[in-house]
């Protein structure tokens, strides 16, 4: 993997980026050795900024801000990275399987259709009424991509999500 790693209002250190170079040769298997890579490490204002962009067939960019340090940031890029990595896979397959099913359509015998999906976890808990600021920082502090709770306005749950745009949105249930 080739780095091209840019510092911006920041200053960088070795043990820095030897880290960011560690952590992103794990996407090595995944990717030709001459592919590049490009990080961009900046502070704005009391933000640090990692963006990670990585050249393919298909580009795949993450950017993680946080307060702490960069560090943090490194781990959750990469985490970024991987997640769009399975996806972009995932869909590659599933696309290349629907082309093989249709080839072999009526080789298959119906006995061994796959079964429907079942229900293998429960989870219960208290609902707090809260804002839906409260709700988005809450969905952000556990790193989740939903977070289900009780508007305190008018006592109704509702869901706050991350959209694919970057965005936070707001399902309301009226019960």
């Amino acid at each position: 993997m080739k780095y091209e790693i840019i510092s911006k209002n920041f200053p960088t250190s070795k043990r820095l980026e030897e880290i960011i170079k560690k952590k992103f040769d794990k996407l090595s298997k995944f990717f030709d050795p001459d592919t590049p890579i490009k990080i961009n490490l900046k502070k704005e204002k009391e933000d640090y900024v990692l963006e990670a962009t990585i050249f393919s067939d298909h580009v795949f960019r993450a950017e993680v801000k946080t307060k702490d340090d960069m560090f943090a940031n490194v781990d959750a890029a990469l985490d970024k990275i991987v997640r769009q990595i399975t996806k972009h896979k995932s869909k590659f397959d599933s696309k290349r399987m629907k082309e093989f099913l249709k080839t072999m359509n009526g080789l298959i015998p119906k006995d061994e259709v796959e079964k429907p999906s079942k229900v293998v976890k429960t989870k219960t808990y208290y609902l707090k009424p809260m804002s839906v600021d409260e709700a988005k920082l809450q969905m952000e502090l556990l790193g989740h991509d939903f977070f289900v709770f009780l508007n305190e306005k008018d006592d109704n749950v509702n869901v706050v999500y991350k959209r694919y745009d970057g965005d936070v949105g707001v399902i309301e249930a009226i019960i």
